[in-house]
């Protein structure tokens, strides 16, 4: 009985455990993390040049496909223009 509350006990705190930051970086196949310095910028300021092919600016109400795509880079931009956030997908 005690071996068996000692493995719920382990199984309900390997739960608790954060993600690997590692993990989260080996999951960045798009170089979302190394974007990051976009955000709060003006879209308009962006070098289109520098980013790669797979690349898609989001400006409010554009058309998007709704398919996940790990080696495509997303840049969504608000209403005022600003980059609000940049990630894979």
């Amino acid at each position: 009985m005690k071996s068996i509350l000692a493995a719920i006990s382990l199984v309900l705190l390997a739960a608790c455990q954060t993600p690997d930051s590692r993990q989260a970086q080996s999951n960045d196949y798009c170089g979302a993390s190394s974007r990051q310095n976009l955000v709060g910028s003006l879209a308009s300021s962006i070098d289109q040049s520098a980013l790669s092919k797979a690349t898609r600016v989001i400006h409010p109400g554009t058309a998007v496909t709704r398919d996940y795509r790990q080696g495509r880079l997303n840049i969504y931009v608000d209403d005022s223009g600003k980059v609000e956030r940049v990630n894979c997908g």
